[in-house]
């Protein structure tokens, strides 16, 4: 998909990470990509299959959860609050992505 056609997400901007995941609503969100390596098998198996760092990642998931998602493995961020409309998505996606760090 062209860029010119997705939205860049606010917090989670080109210069924030080198790897870019766009959401089912065409929000693209850049995250270091040693870090979605270190907290989640899947990425990193993803990552060690070559995939280069300006493919976009296309998840199944709206900007709201993979902006909520991305917050939790932030470590420059402090813990989002948990809201109790999102925190079923989020689990799921944790689950999904594997993401140990925010399960616990």
């Amino acid at each position: 998909m062209p860029k010119s056609t997705l939205k860049v997400s606010e917090r989670f901007t080109e210069e924030y990470g080198d790897f870019a995941l766009q959401s089912s609503d065409k929000v693209v969100c850049y995250f270091p990509r040693h870090i979605l390596s270190h907290v989640s098998p899947v990425f990193r198996d993803m990552f060690n299959q070559g995939i280069p760092a300006s493919q976009f990642v296309q998840l199944t998931e709206p900007s709201i959860m993979v902006e909520l998602f991305l917050a939790h493995l932030d470590p420059n961020a402090l813990t989002p609050h948990i809201d109790p409309e999102t925190i079923a998505g989020l689990m799921v996606m944790a689950h999904k992505y594997q993401t140990n760090i925010i399960l616990r």
